[in-house]
């Protein structure tokens, strides 16, 4: 899909006319000024498309006529996204970040063979929980490891997100989210409180207000790592009604890397050293610059 398509799409759904969305538009942010139906009609027919900021106000400016922070989702074909990923390229859109984003040739990769899935959905988790174990425990600092016990309470609760990247049903990569209540979330955010001390009782259930706390990402290659966070923001999307924001604490430099290209920014920085801690509201997070490329196929930006 092109974003002329979504803005059909919209204006459609939302029973306007070119004239009347153009002056919704107009009203809705100084960006928009000057803009014609001669201009929006060749958005529409992908004759020329609005740059990402232009894109990212009209989305914004269409959550007046749907309460969401992305209208009009359920239109847009995920899985089409994906097999258009592949076609366009991975690395121009997420970037590669070592160590977590290995040299594996991608180049022979079959796109067709790469499957994600939830660790809740395996009848057996042990086995990914142990390896997934063992490769945090690698890349972490001595104090911040986290025993297997506690991290098989985290992945098994009903409030976190584990994705599964396999290729030909071999571990290909994973995605580990927390979904911290709100309080604890503020002290990780401001240094008060440690990943190992998280609990239990700290986690959100998924019907409940929370944060999502991106705790480890690794995958063999760019397709299973962009694959991944496209289903995770797939899942935000999913859940944005209870989700006020979300931010992580990068354990390496590549990490905050990984951050940026989820849309989070360096929000405080360690009283000890030089690490910060990253968070987003969840309208910055869903509507950053990088989902949008990914999305929507590019044509000439106007």
């Amino acid at each position: 899909m092109q974003f002329g398509d979504y803005i059909k799409i919209c204006r459609e759904r939302f029973g306007l006319t070119q004239n009347a969305l153009a002056d919704v538009l107009f009203g809705f942010h100084e960006i928009f000024h000057g803009l014609d139906t001669v201009t929006l009609s060749r958005w529409e027919r992908n004759i020329t498309s609005p740059n990402i900021l232009r894109q990212r106000y009209f989305i914004e400016a269409m959550q007046q006529f749907e309460p969401t922070i992305f209208p009009a989702f359920d239109a847009i074909d995920m899985d089409e996204v994906e097999r258009s990923m592949f076609q366009r390229g991975i690395e121009r859109v997420i970037g590669k970040h070592k160590p977590f984003i290995l040299d594996f040739p991608s180049d022979i990769i079959e796109q067709e063979a790469i499957a994600v899935t939830d660790l809740a959905s395996l009848d057996d988790p042990m086995p990914t929980l142990k390896i997934t174990h063992a490769f945090i425990r690698k890349v972490t600092d001595d104090e911040a490891k986290i025993p297997f016990d506690t991290f098989k309470d985290w992945a098994m609760h009903p409030g976190s997100k584990f994705l599964l990247a396999t290729y030909h049903q071999q571990f290909f990569g994973m995605l580990f989210s927390l979904r911290l209540k709100p309080d604890v979330f503020e002290k990780m955010m401001h240094f008060q409180m440690l990943e190992r001390h998280i609990t239990i009782q700290d986690l959100a259930q998924q019907d409940e207000e929370g944060c999502e706390y991106p705790f480890s990402l690794f995958a063999y290659t760019q397709q299973s790592a962009t694959i991944l966070s496209l289903r995770y923001y797939r899942y935000l999307i999913a859940c944005q009604s209870h989700t006020a924001c979300a931010g992580t604490f990068p354990k390496r430099k590549e990490g905050a890397k990984l951050a940026s290209t989820l849309g989070l920014e360096p929000f405080m920085q360690h009283p000890n050293d030089n690490r910060s801690s990253y968070r987003a509201n969840m309208v910055d997070v869903l509507l950053n610059r990088y989902i949008l490329a990914i999305i929507f196929k590019e044509s000439n930006r106007a």
